[in-house]
């Protein structure tokens, strides 16, 4: 969701066909992520966010600027030494230029068990 779009692989389809070169951008990511255990498992929170700005020809009335952001939380909980039950959201969107592509919003959440044998 967050790298530069590979040049001429299906960047029209997002409606970004100007933006499809990594070196036309300048651009910016800060993430941040941290865990701790807490109430018998253990907790992991994320954080990202990426803005900057196209420097190549664009067609008349497109944004140049560009941002993108998501966040995340999963928990992993330990029932024995070989079963783990997990789950996980996130959510991420894209604005300004981005913003027409709706494939580039989306969330996700996951409840799972594994166990070793």
């Amino acid at each position: 969701m967050h790298a530069p779009l590979q040049d001429g692989v299906g960047s029209e389809d997002y409606g970004l066909s100007n933006y499809d070169l990594g070196k036309r951008n300048n651009y910016h990511a800060f993430a941040v992520s941290a865990s701790t255990e807490a109430l018998g498992g253990e907790i992991m929170l994320q954080s990202q966010f990426a803005f900057g700005k196209n420097k190549g020809e664009l067609d008349v009335g497109q944004e140049k600027k560009f941002n993108t952001w998501s966040v995340g939380a999963a928990y992993f909980y330990h029932f024995s030494k070989r079963t783990l039950m997990y789950t996980q959201a996130g959510i991420g969107s894209a604005g300004k230029a981005l913003k027409a592509a709706d494939q580039l919003r989306g969330w996700n959440a996951t409840i799972g068990m594994t166990h070793e044998f």
